[in-house]
């Protein structure tokens, strides 16, 4: 029975972002970030909406949340900085984040920005696939799938051991 009022949304969570409150940074970096939306990309970077999606999102991932690390791989790669955005993709795939995984091992598969390597681009989309649950990243599993059929044998199992190795380690680190 309470009617919206995003602006006063906005300014609530404002006061927790500049508390240093790293979930509301990270909502300001969305709510910013979604006022792009149908802007061209080489055009994005002039907008003031996307300094502060910028400015927030960089603030939440800097205190470590996962979600706000994959945000910042895609805003540095919007801004022209891949070298950034490869590092917050990895930053935040080696926190578990399934998202920056997939982007992570979609990079490595291309070979975009970095060099190709099909042994890491099949570790990280077969641990976005083994790791997604439903909908979301419904792709990984066949991106993994088309990435095997360009890698030897013996590429595949190292692949695969990388990964169980990562995931292992992930669950030890994380049980503690």
């Amino acid at each position: 029975g309470v009617p919206k009022d995003h602006a006063q949304a906005v300014a609530w969570y404002r006061k927790a972002a500049e508390q240093g409150d790293a979930d509301a940074q990270f909502f300001l970096g969305i709510y910013y970030g979604e006022r792009l939306h149908g802007l061209r990309s080489r055009d994005i970077r002039a907008y003031e909406d996307f300094k502060e999606a910028l400015l927030w999102t960089r603030k939440a991932a800097e205190q470590g949340l996962a979600e706000a690390q994959d945000a910042m791989g895609l805003l540095c790669f919007l801004s022209g900085d891949s070298a950034q955005g490869v590092a917050w993709y990895r930053k935040a795939a080696e926190e578990g984040n399934k998202s920056a995984q997939l982007h992570l091992g979609e990079l490595y598969a291309e070979g975009r920005k970095m060099d190709r390597d099909y042994v890491e681009a099949y570790k990280w989309l077969d641990l976005a696939a083994s790791r997604a649950s439903g909908e979301p990243y419904p792709g990984a599993a066949k991106s993994r799938d088309t990435v095997a059929k360009k890698m030897t044998s013996t590429q595949k199992a190292e692949a695969q051991q990388r990964a169980r190795e990562w995931a292992e380690a992930f669950e030890k680190q994380r049980d503690k």
